[in-house]
């Protein structure tokens, strides 16, 4: 079955870097230090494609050169990227060149016939995967998934974010315990430590398997004028009807994501400077749904936030995270994240929508003081809400943590059948009339097209993205200047023809969009700060009346609210040594307003005021923009 091509190509330890990864120096207490290697792991497997025939350069009539790679990304087993888990960033990351994997004779030919292009062929390639990182401790091991995509029109680069994923005509898989299986499960790949294979470890007979053409496009999009920041305040309203609470959740924001026209001359300017290309075409470009089964056992989940009220999770997924910048990081404050969701009364009959789709903001963050742990995504539930909601699980009763949040959208399908709805209705009923034709298309579909069947593509598109001005929370970002030969590099001065990084975004000059850069941020905001918990009060709500009492839905009376106390593994030292902080000082500084202009969100940015900075360099907080854990607090007294 595979060819006698054997992958050379060592693992790129560049894009990991690219992609958010670090490393910790040696310790003195570090056996593994000096000039001698860390021991790790490598793979021997195969990868098998089932998918087109490969594009090729042609010089004249003859097939040169097979365009495209194989690329194959990482993870820890039990924290792959959203649905199923958080990772925002790969653990490693491999590349096999095209010509591993085809012939030029594969080549599909310059003029193909339908059959040709619709025709499956199946080929594959040894590889082997080095320096897969070991866990460290005696008895300790690591389990990782592989994920991966044949980069069918050879665009993915890994310096952008929007580039780094499969796009249109991709074959997606992975490595898969049963491939075969409706949905396949991703196969443990098992490691031990560096004291336990000293030597390094070896593991053999990894099959990849490739096999889901990519339908669409990426879901690249920017959010719509009607929306609003949402109230740290906000509650889920405490009505019966699903309907309407669900009306009253979308009203808090009026929140729209819109699909960006690639066609408009602006915008393809900015994507060529980018080596980008979005096909307009109806069958591949929309929002399509999908039912989300991140877990993968066949049904689908709730959704993470309103499923207690019934809600079913969809695709698109929208979740955004609050923007931490290097201070905020420096001294660990929690990252915190938002999970929206598309309407559910739209999505029950409508599969494809387009250009717009409206979101509702679940009023509730999760905050997450343990990365290390997947119990310690602690919900930060505002005051106000049931008490229920507020008994469930482990929660902490304050307000939504305020500040800018970027948006991540993930979307697309792969695998699925693209069919035109409305040729479909004429030709299954013939003499059918148009109007009922036109109610039943508009019913279920903005576009005519609808793809039934399919898995998620892994397709995502994050606002902000290196296609609008640089990012003051992330200092080194790029600048896309609009020259093809130099759109990967670092800029001298990345704020150049963007004006000042605190101000309105300025693109003039430039090939940027201000709908992709921090001004297309979502933001949380503070209407009133008089209402804030106190820092000293360690109780459960820190003081606060209307987490001490809750109207009980059972009964809709008040009642004297039961926590459960957070799990004693989230209380980490990090989380121990902002106890006691005040709450930063609320700042009109939110990208985006809510309802009557309000912009007020608290951020540790003013040195003296919000942080202090000690003789070896080390920032020191003086503030929190949100208060850990009243019981994480107590083991402190």
């Amino acid at each position: 079955m595979f060819n006698k091509h054997t992958s050379r190509i060592l693992a790129l330890s560049f894009v990991a870097s690219l992609m958010g990864l670090g490393c910790d120096p040696p310790t003195a207490d570090d056996p593994f230090t000096g000039s001698v290697p860390i021991p790790g792991a490598l793979i021997h497997g195969g990868v098998v494609y089932a998918g087109p025939r490969p594009e090729c350069v042609y010089e004249g009539e003859t097939a040169t050169e097979v365009i495209g790679n194989v690329i194959f990304t990482m993870f820890v087993y039990d924290n792959p990227p959203p649905p199923s888990g958080s990772a925002t960033s790969a653990s490693n990351a491999f590349v096999i060149p095209g010509r591993d994997l085809f012939e030029v004779v594969d080549c599909m030919p310059l003029e193909p016939t339908p059959e040709q292009r619709t025709e499956v062929i199946t080929r594959g390639a040894e590889f082997t995967w080095p320096e897969i990182t070991l866990a460290r401790g005696v008895g300790v091991s690591v389990d990782y998934q592989i994920r991966g995509f044949y980069d069918y029109d050879g665009d993915w680069n890994p310096f952008f974010s929007v580039t780094r994923l499969p796009t249109q005509g991709d074959v997606v898989g992975g490595a898969f315990d049963d491939s075969s299986a409706a949905p396949p499960q991703f196969r443990r790949l098992h490691f031990g430590s560096v004291e336990d294979f000293p030597n390094g470890q070896v593991l053999d007979g990894v099959a990849v398997t490739l096999g889901a053409v990519t339908n669409t496009e990426l879901p690249a999009f920017e959010v719509g004028e009607p929306t609003r920041a949402t109230l740290s305040e906000n509650i889920i309203p405490n009505v019966s009807d699903a309907a309407m609470r669900e009306q009253m959740i979308y009203e808090q924001t009026n929140m729209e994501i819109r699909l960006i026209d690639p066609m408009a001359e602006s915008w393809a300017n900015t994507l060529a400077s980018a080596g980008l290309s979005i096909d307009p075409s109806p069958d591949r470009y929309a929002f399509f749904t999908l039912p989300v089964d991140a877990d993968r056992d066949g049904i689908q989940d709730l959704h993470p936030i309103l499923g207690s009220a019934g809600v079913l999770w969809q695709q698109p997924i929208m979740i955004m995270r609050r923007a931490r910048n290097p201070i905020e990081m420096a001294v660990g404050i929690p990252d915190t994240l938002v999970i929206a969701t598309v309407r559910p009364t739209q999505t029950a009959s409508k599969q494809t929508f387009g250009p717009v789709i409206e979101i509702g903001v679940a009023p509730i963050a999760a905050v997450n003081l343990n990365p290390a742990s997947d119990l310690c995504n602690i919900p930060y539930i505002p005051p106000g809400n049931s008490a229920e909601t507020l008994e469930r699980i482990p929660v902490e009763c304050q307000e939504m943590p305020t500040g800018n949040y970027d948006i991540n959208v993930l979307g697309g399908i792969a695998g699925g059948d693209v069919i035109n709805y409305r040729q479909q209705l004429i030709d299954d009923m013939p003499g059918l009339p148009e109007t009922v034709v036109n109610t039943l298309v508009t019913a279920r579909t903005d576009n005519d097209w609808v793809i039934e069947g399919g898995q998620g593509s892994g397709q995502a598109w994050t606002i902000p993205n290196e296609l609008g001005c640089p990012d003051p929370y992330r200092p080194n970002a790029l600048d896309p200047n609009g020259d093809p030969t130099t759109v990967s590099q670092v800029d001298q001065d990345p704020f150049t023809n963007c004006g000042d990084p605190a101000g309105p975004c300025d693109a003039s000059g430039t090939n940027m969009q201000c709908s992709q850069g921090p001004t297309g941020r979502f933001s949380v905001v503070d209407a009133d700060g008089s209402n804030a918990p106190d820092a000293t009060d360690n109780t459960d709500g820190h003081g606060i009346a209307g987490c001490q009492t809750a109207v009980r839905a059972s009964t809709m009376m008040p009642d004297t609210v039961v926590y459960m106390p957070i799990p004693e593994e989230c209380c980490t030292p990090q989380v121990l040594s902002l106890c006691g902080l005040p709450l930063c000082p609320l700042r009109p500084t939110a990208n985006l307003a809510s309802a009557g202009g309000v912009n007020m969100i608290r951020e540790i940015v003013e040195p003296g005021t919000d942080f202090a900075v000690e003789p070896d360099g080390s920032f020191r907080p003086l503030c929190t923009p949100m208060l850990m854990p009243g019981s994480c607090c107590r083991m402190l007294e």
